[in-house]
């Protein structure tokens, strides 16, 4: 029995449901024969949960789609999850499921009805790399289609036409071109004076609520127009990424394993478990619970770690099958899983199956640095060489033919409607580019 893997040969699929996996299709209690109930519905995938009562055991059951077969299996358990992967984007399918014993039908289930997903459109027209000055670009945010935000480190030639050795830290975006300015952290925490040191990670929480954290132990937050004076955080360490669902709520990850959370006073240090550096973090919302899932990924290159933090815990995630170079996870809780780096690791269930992956070659030829996405069918990965894919929930497509290979990376993506951004750098300069897509 084979566990969901996404891929373009159909096939279908069945494993035991467990307890804690995508959800109970039918409470035992409801029925001692067969039941037939969708669990999930993907573009390409159909996830149907099968209960059979102790009567319908060491019977033959077979899974219908309107008048096609396309599962038969020997019952020896009470739960059972057909993946059917034959089915197309935007289409509705009836299942019925049906039990035989002795070349007998001795018990057939209502009709469960069905509604595919329909794909996203991967038709992006991309513009130029901008190059914005030198340095390079490490985060990007949308606030809506008419403003975005980067932060990085960027020099600007001054009004002599000479490098200002004085740093550009923050870029907005207002509809048309990249106006670059500062913002200020405290030189020595504890001290008067302000240097605009290297800024690591965004975080918007609104408009008027965006969080910008030093490469260094400092948060900044911007209104809109002007930014509050600099949090020190109480641990010294370096700030790679930032998650949260509000200003009472944010989780920060970042050098020595270190992960901190805010709760609106008070910023507290959450044991990892590991001294790796965290390279990046993302937090979902489970639609059946309502329960917040948050996963950060660690890796120095040799060896990497994916946590589960819940509340001031934090919790390994079963690695089998994870690559020792990983640099972004993101994820819909209970549908899917992506963490990236050497290759695309990917799974469908966070607990209980091994990640598979796309190895370098199959999707992506380079390193990959993130992957962020609006949904299932909707997911986009870049990294080294300005490799940049996008996943429409049925299959992969690469944008080499029309954004050029350089000597350089993606570092982040943000996406606002039909627009996309991404941000990185190229040589020594701070770059950027602007993608709309066709809806």
């Amino acid at each position: 029995m084979k566990l969901r893997c996404l891929r373009s040969v159909p096939v279908v699929m069945m494993f035991i449901l467990l307890q804690g996996c995508k959800g109970r299709p039918v409470d035992p209690g409801e029925s001692q024969r067969l039941r037939i109930v969708p669990v999930d519905v993907l573009c390409t995938e159909a996830w149907l949960g099968i209960h059979a009562g102790p009567s319908v055991w060491s019977s033959t059951v077979e899974i219908w789609r309107d008048t096609t077969r396309v599962a038969s299996y020997s019952v020896g358990a009470a739960d059972t999850v057909i993946v059917d992967t034959t089915v197309l984007p935007n289409t509705t399918y009836r299942f019925y499921a049906k039990q035989i014993s002795s070349g007998m039908v001795q018990d057939q289930t209502d009709w469960a009805t069905v509604q595919t997903m329909d794909t996203t459109s991967n038709a992006i027209t991309w513009g130029q790399p901008i190059a914005i000055g030198e340095g390079a670009l490490s985060d990007v945010q949308f606030v809506d289609d008419t403003l975005a935000y980067a932060v990085g480190s960027i020099y600007l030639p001054d009004s002599l036409g000479h490098l200002d050795p004085d740093q550009y830290n923050f870029l907005i975006w207002r509809g048309s071109h990249w106006n670059a300015t500062r913002v200020f952290f405290h030189t020595i925490c504890g001290q008067s004076s302000l240097s605009p040191y290297n800024t690591s990670a965004l975080l918007v929480l609104g408009g008027s609520d965006i969080w910008i954290a030093m490469a260094g132990n400092q948060i900044i937050r911007w209104n809109g127009q002007a930014q509050r004076e600099a949090m020190c955080l109480p641990v010294d360490f370096s700030i790679a990424k930032m998650w949260g669902k509000d200003s009472n709520s944010v989780y920060v990850v970042g050098s020595g394993g270190n992960v901190l959370f805010f709760d609106g006073t008070t910023w507290t240090r959450i044991e990892s478990g590991t001294n790796l550096d965290f390279q990046d973090i993302w937090g979902s919302v489970d639609q059946q619970t309502g329960q917040q899932q948050i996963l950060a990924v660690a890796s120095n290159g040799t060896e990497s770690k994916i946590v589960k933090i819940q509340g001031a815990t934090a919790t390994e995630v079963n690695g089998n099958g994870l690559s020792p170079s990983l640099h972004g996870v993101w994820f819909v809780t209970n549908h899917i899983y992506y963490s990236v780096g050497s290759g695309i690791h990917y799974k469908a269930i966070l607990d209980r199956s091994p990640w598979m992956v796309y190895p370098l070659g199959a999707v992506t030829l380079y390193q990959s640095t993130f992957v962020r996405g609006t949904g299932v069918n909707d997911v986009f990965v870049g990294g080294g060489y300005f490799e940049l894919v996008h996943f429409n929930g049925a299959v992969w497509r690469s944008y080499k033919d029309a954004i050029p290979s350089v000597d350089g990376a993606w570092a982040s993506i943000a996406f606002h409607g039909n627009l996309v951004i991404a941000v990185g750098l190229a040589g020594q300069q701070a770059v950027g580019i602007i993608g709309r897509r066709t809806l």
